[in-house]
């Protein structure tokens, strides 16, 4: 005779079989914790054309459910790939055929990647390490250039040359029309913001630098705000995530007011000025949270080196960290001895990134800057020691097993409120 138990379990199973039904994308799906507040509306990532695709029931517990599991962006596209999605529930997802609604356009991981990589490393990714850049909007070939992107199925920070900002003529500052007229002269870039080829836009580097003009900083972010407010707008590109090149605790510290930024960028200039990468990436993740903003966490690979075990002038250096060994080769500084600016060695580079890539909170890893095209009046021998740091083995071995990290880590939006 079957135990009592045995025999609700039997029927439990039974139970439970005759209510699997296949999604209709092809995926078979179980849910767990899943939270009732969550039952009706699609994950933030996924793009709003989706929200009018059919939703699947399935049953829960006993009861029935609904849920656009078709309309989100998985980060997988191999049939038996299982992925785990969390946002107050836990949903476990198996492609075990190729017939998605809405087929995922990437691979797995974050974008990482330098600035100014050519675009075709992003086809490469398995022997270069790259799945990420920055890439400069150039009207007439920007759609061409996109595609490129997404054909090597990679991501991109989309930035605007600062020429293209600042006005001509002996004023060097810049002003909310001419950002206008620049913004205005882009085609519609929707679908590769709606597919994730593009994370975010960024139209802001060096907010304190002169070249921006006599305006004080408070005046500066204001301008600022409203050239993203002219990014985010309902005819243009609502939604699209927003970036700013400068550290959270900066933005804060110089009183940030502003609405329409999304994304802080931190940019580790080595532990000699930021301290121990942990702790100062553990800094940054802290203050971005408390202000709402997603964050971009890169590293300064020609002038972020902790420097030669003995400084130029005899010194011994203490700020290297215990096993990860600095560089001797110079910066990019005119006077890099000096001021102890030193190219990253292969173990900072390896050591650091793996610090940024393993945050979870961290949405795109991208560095300054790819070295073959830093160009500066320096000396012959500076710069040729700069313009080599990618070309170096170490450094290609290194970026090669910074790729396996980038590839496999989960993928993090860059708007976080």
């Amino acid at each position: 005779m079957i135990r009592p138990r045995l025999s609700l379990l039997i029927l439990a199973l039974l139970a439970c079989s005759r209510d699997k039904k296949p999604e209709s994308s092809g995926m078979a799906t179980t849910t767990d914790s899943l939270m009732p507040s969550e039952t009706a509306a699609a994950p933030a990532e996924a793009p709003a054309a989706a929200a009018h695709e059919p939703m699947t029931p399935y049953r829960v517990r006993g009861r029935m459910v609904v849920r656009a599991d078709t309309t989100r962006f998985i980060d997988s596209v191999r049939v038996g790939d299982t992925v785990s999605y969390k946002r107050g529930y836990r949903v476990l997802i198996t492609v075990i055929d190729s017939t998605w609604s809405r087929r995922p356009p990437l691979a797995l991981g974050i974008p990482n990647g330098p600035f100014h990589l050519p675009l075709d490393s992003l086809c490469q990714q398995q022997s270069v390490g790259y799945n990420g850049a920055t890439l400069n909007a150039n009207a007439p070939t920007l759609l061409r250039d996109l595609e490129r992107v997404k054909r090597c199925h990679g991501r991109v920070i989309i930035g605007v040359l600062r020429s293209h900002l600042r006005p001509p003529g002996v004023d060097s500052g810049f002003t909310v029309a001419r950002a206008k007229s620049e913004i205005d002269s882009w085609p519609d870039i929707g679908p590769y913001i709606r597919d994730t080829t593009i994370i975010a836009i960024y139209m802001a580097d060096d907010l304190s630098s002169p070249e921006w003009g006599q305006a004080g900083m408070a005046e500066r972010l204001a301008r600022w705000d409203s050239i993203y407010a002219l990014v985010q707008a309902p005819s243009r590109w609502p939604g699209v995530a927003t970036a700013m090149r400068a550290k959270p605790n900066e933005l804060r510290d110089w009183g940030w007011k502003g609405t329409h930024l999304t994304t802080a960028w931190a940019q580790y200039r080595g532990p000699y000025r930021d301290g121990p990468p942990k702790r100062w990436t553990d800094e940054m993740v802290a203050s971005a949270k408390a202000q709402k903003l997603g964050i971009i966490i890169g590293l300064n690979l020609l002038d972020g080196g902790c420097g030669p075990p003995v400084l130029p002038k005899g010194k011994a250096n203490t700020d290297c960290l215990p096993n990860v060994p600095g560089s001797p080769i110079l910066g990019t500084y005119e006077n890099s001895a000096d001021a102890r600016r030193f190219q990253v060695s292969p173990a900072e580079y390896l050591f650091y990134k793996t610090v940024f890539l393993s945050e979870p909170y961290n949405c795109a890893s991208i560095d300054w800057q790819w070295s073959p095209v830093w160009k500066a009046n320096r000396p012959s021998d500076q710069l040729t020691g700069a313009q080599m740091f990618h070309t170096r083995s170490e450094v290609k071995a290194s970026a090669k097993a910074l790729g396996v990290i980038a590839r496999t880590r989960p993928y993090t939006s860059c708007i976080q409120r």
